[in-house]
This record gives C-alpha cells, sequence and structure tokens, in this order.
C-alpha cells in the first residue's frame, strides 16, 4: 500500500456522489469539466445555490447574497451551515466586493478545528497567518491523524510515509478534508524528495571529488573510502553502512550494501556500491551492477550510484573500455538509454573523474543509475 493507493482508494469513495464538499474538492483541485457537468437543481436553496455558483465561478443575484445575509444571520438557521456554504458564500461576497459575510467567516474560523481553518486558509491567503500560529501550539503527540498530517506539512515537514500509511489503516470514514490534505502532503513529498535527490547527487559528487583528491591519505583502502562516504553524505542526509537489503545474487539471503541513504524524515533515497578494478573484469563489474539496479533495490529507486574507483595506467583509456562494456550489459530492468551516456563535460571541475548515468525501467519506475569512475591511480 502507497499513499497514491491510499488517495485513489479515497477519492473513488468520496467523489462518487455530488454533493457540494465534492464540488468544493474540485474547485480547490481546478477541475473545470466535473463542476461544468453538474446539475444545478442537486443544488437546492438559497445559500446552497450561491454555493453552487461560486465554485463555478459564476456570479449570483445580488438580491440572494443578501437574503443569505439575514439567514445567516439567524441563530437557528446558522447551525445547519457547513464548511462549504460558509466558503462558498464568501467566494460570492468577494467576487460581489461585498463585506457581508467576512464576519460569519471569522468566527467560523475561529470556532472550528483545525482541518476546517486549514480549508479556509487554502482559500483565503490572508488566513494563513493564523492558522500556521494556531498549528504552532500544537505538538505531535495526543493529537488527530488530521492535526498530525497538518503539522507535518506546514510545521515539521518530517513525518513519515510509513507512519501515515500505518496510522491511516485506523480512519474508518474518511472526509473530504483529509482527502485534501493527503494530496497537498503527496505533493509535498513529491516536490521535497525531488529537491533532496537533487541535493544528494550533487552532494555525491563533490564527495568523490574529494575521496580522489585525497586518495594517498586514505591508503587507496575500499573501506576508509566509503568511511569518507558515509561521513560527507550524513551531513545532509540519514546514512547507513553495509545496511542488510534485498537479495543476494543467488536470490538465497540478505546481502551487505556499502551505503544506503535516506532523508531524514527516513525515507528511501539511493543505495550507493563502492568498488575498485584495475581491468575490465566482467563478472565482477556485472555483478556490482545488478545488485545497484535489482537485487539491493526491490522496491525500485529513482537513483542509484556505482562509486568506481580506478587503478589503470591509461585513465581516458580505461573509461571508454568501461563505457563500452556497460553499454552492452545484459541488466536485470530493461536499459532505455542509448547506452553508457557520459555527462562529465557538465561537472568542468571534477578532474580524474569521469561521470555517466544509465536509465532503466523498473516495473512503472524508471530508475537513473550513475556511474561514478574515479582515478586512484593518478600520482
Amino acid at each position: 500500500m502507497s499513499l497514491i493507493s491510499v488517495i485513489l482508494s479515497f477519492q473513488k469513495s468520496l467523489l462518487s456522489k455530488a454533493s457540494l464538499g465534492v464540488l468544493f474538492y474540485y474547485y480547490t483541485s481546478k477541475n473545470v469539466q466535473y463542476r461544468e457537468n453538474l446539475n444545478a437543481s442537486l443544488f437546492e436553496g438559497n445559500v446552497e445555490s450561491i454555493a453552487y455558483s461560486s465554485y463555478l465561478n459564476e456570479y449570483s443575484p445580488a438580491s440572494l447574497l443578501k437574503n443569505a445575509f439575514k439567514l445567516a444571520n439567524d441563530k437557528r438557521f446558522n447551525k445547519s451551515l457547513n464548511i462549504y456554504h460558509i466558503i462558498g458564500i464568501e467566494l460570492q461576497a468577494k467576487m460581489q466586493e461585498s463585506p457581508l459575510f467576512k464576519s460569519l467567516l471569522d468566527n467560523y474560523f475561529h470556532s472550528h478545528s483545525l482541518k476546517y481553518k486549514y480549508l479556509i486558509q487554502k482559500i483565503f491567503p490572508e488566513y494563513k497567518e493564523e492558522f500556521i500560529s494556531s498549528l504552532k501550539q500544537y505538538s505531535l503527540s495526543n493529537k488527530s491523524f488530521e492535526e498530525k498530517l497538518l503539522i507535518a506539512l506546514y510545521i515539521s515537514k518530517n513525518y513519515q510515509v510509513s507512519l501515515i500509511l500505518q496510522e491511516i489503516k485506523n480512519i474508518e470514514h474518511p472526509d473530504i478534508p483529509l482527502l485534501i490534505i493527503l494530496e497537498d502532503l503527496s505533493r509535498m513529498k513529491a516536490f521535497t524528495y525531488e529537491e533532496e535527490r537533487k541535493k544528494l547527487q550533487e552532494l555525491v559528487f563533490w564527495s568523490a571529488s574529494e575521496i580522489q583528491s585525497k586518495h594517498k591519505i586514505y591508503n587507496n583502502n575500499e573501506d576508509q573510502f566509503n568511511s569518507v562516504f558515509h561521513t560527507l553524505l550524513s551531513r545532509e542526509f540519514r546514512v547507513e553502512n553495509q545496511s542488510q537489503r534485498g537479495e543476494t545474487l543467488s536470490g538465497k539471503s540478505f546481502g551487505e550494501l556499502d551505503v544506503e541513504v535516506f532523508t531524514k524524515g527516513g525515507y528511501p533515497l539511493s543505495i550507493i556500491e563502492g568498488f575498485i578494478i584495475s581491468y575490465i573484469d566482467k563478472k565482477y563489474i556485472g555483478d556490482h551492477l545488478v545488485k545497484l539496479t535489482k537485487n539491493y533495490d526491490p522496491n525500485g529507486l529513482k537513483q542509484n550510484f556505482a562509486i568506481i574507483y580506478t587503478k589503470h595506467e591509461d585513465f581516458s583509456l580505461f573509461w571508454n573500455r568501461y563505457q563500452k562494456y556497460v553499454s552492452s550489459f545484459k541488466f536485470p530492468h530493461q536499459m532505455i538509454s542509448t547506452g553508457l551516456i557520459d555527462i562529465s563535460d557538465n561537472y568542468p571541475s571534477f578532474s580524474n573523474i569521469r561521470i555517466g548515468f544509465t536509465e532503466h525501467q523498473n516495473n512503472e519506475n524508471s530508475l537513473e543509475l550513475y556511474h561514478v569512475f574515479i582515478n586512484i591511480k593518478f600520482e
């Protein structure tokens, strides 16, 4: 079960029947086609018809708005208004430049829970600062599931997806606000994940340059190199050396990795395999490439790294031979790039390092495998 599959399941159960809440959902997601296909007769009553028009970005008669103001100030009627009515009539008031319902929206914002404050500030940004202030008064302990998600979305931003999936099993009756929160969180996680991926890539390349420039200090020892990688990467990420993950090449037992990298929040980002070669040992290199694209990556990460420490008299010639070998190698998952693509020119400041990548199709995911070729024979 993934966060996306949970969202799709909630969409199926919550959006199947027309309601003002569903109309609000499509308004926030800017789905014009769905809104235009709704039957207006489903939304009867003064306030409901105004909210319906608002979510279609259409004007209601001014007389309806004035009548709704009278009804809204009737305490008996006021109790029947929900969040979608309140937001809808204030949207219409803003369209008509009327201040009639501002106090009604203020009262609703201050008297209702965080998830409704969240919906209000999504539509009316002037409430965001006060909403954030309210969130800061909460902690992750002893709070509702929605409140934990909102804190993760706006304050801490490190709530693990695995914890979300674990707790969501206890939700018996999901609602529209929860669905919108989860979708926002999914977008935020996706954006954050891409930013973290880019940061990791830059840090790996920089760390390779550091190791190359000081390789003699580390006695050209693979374990030393990996230890340095661990130290440098740990400044920005959660890094585990020699983790147990995936299968060995035989598929019979767990194998060991050099380095496994996670975000600070515990989301898996990448695996890094380091090895030393002095000639094109096809089986040895091939075993490592299989580890990085299949055996040690059963979940299908988006990018992994092969760090190749090379001992050869002619570094450029050796790189060309490695490129040729990898380009013809039969990976467990289809290589969809045109062989090993040399991107070294994108990093002109890295001397005695070559960088290439191959792209692979892993089920529905694509994986970029970066090959960082480091000269440690250089004197």
